[in-house]
């Protein structure tokens, strides 16, 4: 992954002239120039009509969650990703993937239950 050229053009990857791979790490280093890297992440889990279990997981999500437990599993997340796309997705590319994602909020509301995902 260390020998991947910085210096890809933007036509290059409009045209498909580069492996996707290639690509990614030149558009996540322009995107970690202005963003930084993330350093934790947030949960807030409220599922209706269980006011208990609202509280036990407030209580366990109450300070974020540093991103170094996320990455030491990497290794499984992309184990499973590459068997559910059918494609190997390397270790690495985890990693670089979970750094870049600084200010992200995934918000996620259903008839039972809402959660909250912030990345800072």
């Amino acid at each position: 992954m260390n020998d991947i050229d910085k210096n890809i053009d933007k036509s290059q990857l409009n045209a498909n002239e580069v492996k996707f791979i290639e690509g990614y790490k030149k558009l996540l280093t322009e995107y970690e120039k202005k963003t930084g890297k993330a350093h934790f992440i947030k949960l807030d889990v409220n599922i209706k009509n269980h006011p208990w279990v609202n509280t036990l997981l407030y209580v366990l999500f109450f300070l974020p969650i540093p991103l170094f437990l996320v990455k030491m599993f990497s290794g499984l997340i992309a184990q499973k990703a590459s068997d559910e796309l059918k494609t190997e997705i390397p270790k690495e590319f985890i990693k670089e993937m979970i750094n870049s994602t600084k200010g992200t909020i995934i918000d996620v509301e259903s008839n039972d239950a809402n959660v909250s995902v912030r990345v800072v």
